[in-house]
Formats: structure tokens, C-alpha cells, sequence
């Protein structure tokens, strides 16, 4: 793979595209998808690589499923191949078969293409970390930001709204 292709796949999404879900007992952080999937047809171009599930299985505790991505990268044809998976919910959280196929090949695209590069970042602690102290000081920004808003339109403003 070309260095410049490389260097585009890889480079790290912009902090406002990334989000927080606690999954299994701890917070991860990660990026939708659908980011994935722009981040590839930018870089690749749309007819240059595709992605197809292999297989899919359930097991008592999760839906899995069998994810690749072929990818056409400086005239040579790349596949790569990836699980992805989704855990089983009972009671009111449960989810339909369907959505949790969904969310498996949903993780399986990621999972994927970070064999490529892509959000490659984010299995790096330190990296994880520093996307979090930056969402953290965004959030603080646009809260401090509204508050400066509210301050400057005085009493009035809050009676409108």
C-alpha cells in the first residue's frame, strides 16, 4: 500500500466524530461506522473497495459475525478479514435478531478496515485517552460557551425561551 494511501486511511478522525458507549462494564470510546465508510470511499474512491459478510453464528452470549473488506490500493487487489460482535440482551433490553446482525456487521466494517489503518488509533491506550481529555474539554468549551450566551443576554432572555 502506497504511503500516501496509508497516511490517509490512518489519519485520526476529528475529536467531534467520536462518542462514548459503555459496553460491557466500562466506557470505550469509538467512532460511528459510517465514518469508516466515508473515511474509505474518500480515500479508495466508491468503486474501489467493497465489504461482504462471510458467515454469522450466534453463541449463548453474543452475535458474531464474519466481516471483509477487498479494497483495490495502487493497482493491487487487498482482502482482509475481521469478526465482528454484538452481545445478547435479555429482558426489556433485548435486541431483534436483526439488529444485532446489524451491530455485528456494523463492528465487523470497523474491525476490518483498521486492518487497513483506519481508527487504527484507537486500539492504543494513549491515543484512547487523549480523544477522551479532548471530547471532555470540547464539552466544557460549548458548556462554558452557553453560559457566557445566557450571561450576556441577561434575565430577559431566559424569561422567552
Amino acid at each position: 500500500m502506497a504511503d500516501d494511501s496509508y497516511k490517509r486511511l490512518s489519519e485520526p478522525f476529528a475529536v467531534s466524530e467520536h462518542a462514548t458507549v459503555n459496553k460491557v462494564g466500562s466506557d470505550q470510546t469509538y467512532v460511528p461506522w459510517t465514518e469508516y465508510v466515508e473515511r474509505m470511499n474518500a480515500v479508495l474512491g466508491v468503486t474501489n473497495w467493497s465489504f461482504r459478510v462471510i458467515r454469522e453464528g450466534f453463541t449463548a452470549t453474543e452475535c458474531w459475525v464474519l466481516g471483509e473488506i477487498t479494497a483495490i490500493i495502487d493497482g493491487q487487489e487487498i482482502v482482509r478479514q475481521q469478526y465482528g460482535c454484538e452481545p445478547i440482551t435479555k429482558g426489556r433490553d433485548a435486541k431483534p435478531t436483526t439488529d444485532l446482525l446489524k451491530s455485528s456487521a456494523s463492528d465487523a466494517i470497523k474491525k476490518t478496515a483498521s486492518l487497513l489503518g483506519v481508527g487504527l488509533y484507537l486500539s492504543v491506550k494513549e491515543e484512547r485517552v487523549a480523544i477522551q481529555q479532548a471530547m471532555r474539554a470540547e464539552v466544557q468549551a460549548a458548556a462554558k460557551a452557553e453560559a457566557e450566551a445566557r450571561r450576556r443576554a441577561g434575565p430577559r432572555a431566559e424569561i422567552i425561551e
